[in-house]
């Protein structure tokens, strides 16, 4: 065939008899053959190529491609990456595209442009580029322990982090006006809930860990003088505390006034307990707060917070015994819910009897005047959420190709929650904060998210959203 004025050998026939007859039409007396350059572009490429991708194209970046290029006029060696070279396509005069079949493994791909590959052409073959596929990444996870509570002027702690990998793990605090980090040790900055997220980066070996949240209370470090045993009695004289003694139970509910805002017992909520004997084996206190505003209070959105702590403040979060927890009756069409940090809150499950199933730690029973028994043998928070309204995401593709994006939009939700999106297959797709779905290999793509609670709302969860991410295609 003749190309670019020269006479090439090559199995597209077609196209050179083709360019020789149209030849023929426009010269009439003689051929002039065109000189052939001193030597070929550079040809490179930034793509990367996963271990495990299905049918992967390669995108070649250079100059002076000719239009009408096969896979002919390119030198490929797939090596040991099992994929068979099945075509090139022109996208411009600076660009090809290569398409592969087969999944990918590890090896290493060669591309080198023939001298024919340019206009006009060249006088040699050009440079050879190469693409590696990796040894496939291995999946790594972390072991991140804190403690349950800490008090303000304690010393700081250092928090068990661990990357199944042996790579470092980097901790973040979520909360710095609680909690910072310094030197990998945790330093207590003020009362409150402390949430600190651990990460671990990727390298070529291990991929980058899915991260690990984890929260515990910074208490005021207020000392507490243990309480004698109250015996029943409507008439409270508890205001946030009360103690028990394992030696000497009570028999029966024991009062407490939870205060408001204000700190005024008179607009303080109250609750009793009932304490079973042997529930702990020392003597303990147990410390009450409101979690909830005044406001969500008066609107039948109470919550508290309940920890225990022996004499010498050392907390206990979970109880040898099922205690109960009697509560106001919540605003209509409320949820009993659970909650460990505040962030995350968990419908109770209602109960037929005071008796807490085995398999259950916390559950609920309503009397008859309306007041709702917790029963539970952690201690935590506890109250009345509302739910969301519907929370969903949309997007206007469902279908997107590799390398390319997509918007996520999140609708509905009640309160002024922050909204997290979360992808369940990292290895297909990534999104952004922002919502914008990146295509990372072929396959489904699963995204979902999550609106956080905020005031009298819970969180909620949308429905996953399924994205196929699929190959480019590209025209000759």
């Amino acid at each position: 065939m003749l190309k670019n004025g020269f006479l090439i050998h090559q199995e597209s026939s077609f196209k050179g008899l083709a360019r020789l007859i149209s030849l023929s039409l426009f010269v009439t007396f003689h051929i002039f053959v065109p000189e052939a350059s001193a030597a070929a572009p550079v040809i490179a490429t930034t793509w990367t190529l996963a271990n495990g991708a299905e049918s992967p194209p390669v995108y070649l970046d250079g100059t002076d491609f000719a239009s009408d290029n096969d896979k002919f006029d390119f030198t490929v060696d797939v090596g040991t990456t099992g994929l068979k070279y099945d075509s090139a396509a022109y996208i411009d005069s600076t660009r090809m595209r290569f398409n592969f079949q087969g999944i990918a493994k590890t090896g290493t791909i060669t591309i080198q442009a023939t001298a024919s590959a340019f206009l006009p052409m060249a006088s040699e073959a050009s440079n050879t580029i190469s693409i590696v596929v990796p040894v496939p990444l291995i999946a790594q996870g972390i072991t991140f322990i804190l403690p349950i509570t800490m008090k303000l002027h304690d010393n700081d702690i250092t928090p068990k982090a661990t990357a199944t990998s042996g790579l470092t793990v980097v901790l973040t605090s979520n909360t710095p006006s609680v909690c910072a980090i310094y030197f990998f040790l945790i330093h207590a900055v003020s009362a409150g809930t402390c949430s600190i997220m651990a990460t671990v980066n990727g390298n070529l070996i291990y991929s980058q860990a899915i991260p690990v949240t984890r929260s515990f209370l910074v208490l005021a470090n207020n000392p507490v003088t243990p309480l004698e045993p109250t015996k029943p009695t409507e008439v409270v004289t508890n205001l946030g505390t009360l103690s028990h003694d394992p030696k000497k139970p009570s028999g029966g509910y024991i009062s407490v006034l939870v205060a408001n805002e204000s700190a005024d017992p008179k607009d303080a909520t109250l609750i009793k307990m009932l304490i079973p004997a042997k529930t702990t084996m020392v003597p303990v206190v147990f410390h009450f707060s409101a979690y909830s505003t005044d406001e969500e209070t008066a609107e039948g959105y109470f919550v508290v917070r309940i920890i225990s702590t022996t004499s010498d403040g050392t907390p206990i979060a979970r109880l040898k015994k099922i205690i109960e927890i009697n509560v106001p009756a919540g605003a209509p069409g409320s949820l009993p819910s659970w909650s460990f940090d505040g962030f995350t809150w968990y419908k109770l499950k209602a109960l037929v009897t005071r008796e807490l199933p085995s398999d259950l730690h916390a559950g609920y029973f309503v009397e008859k005047d309306g007041r709702v028994a917790i029963m539970s043998d952690y201690l935590m928070l506890f109250g009345f959420k509302k739910s969301q309204v519907p929370f969903k995401i949309s997007t206007t593709a469902l279908s997107m190709t590799h390398g390319s994006q997509v918007q996520i939009l999140a609708n509905g939700g009640s309160g002024a929650g922050a909204v997290t999106f979360i992808s369940r297959t990292l290895d297909v797709c990534t999104i952004s904060g922002s919502g914008v779905v990146s295509g990372v290999m072929v396959g489904k793509c699963f995204i979902y998210a999550r609106k956080a609670s905020q005031g009298i709302y819970s969180n909620a969860i949308s429905s996953a959203l399924t994205i196929y991410v699929q190959h480019k295609s590209v025209g000759r």
